[in-house]
């Protein structure tokens, strides 16, 4: 099993009880966020009993980051 952080991370978030079209939708409004300027980045991080569902990190590309 794959790590992050030090913690194992879920082959398929549906392994964990989560939907990956949903944690799709999910990304879809964090990156809107960060291209619309509201933000200049965001990361999120999505555990369940102790593994990674989820990590996306989205930096604005003008921020030179």
């Amino acid at each position: 099993m794959t790590q992050f952080a030090g913690l194992p991370v879920a082959h398929r978030p549906e392994d964990l009880g989560f939907d990956s079209g949903r944690l799709a939708r999910l990304d879809d409004y964090m990156a809107e966020m960060v291209a619309g300027g509201r933000v200049a980045g965001v990361s999120t991080l999505i555990l369940r009993h102790g593994k990674v569902v989820a990590h996306k990190p989205l930096l604005d590309e003008a921020i030179g980051l």
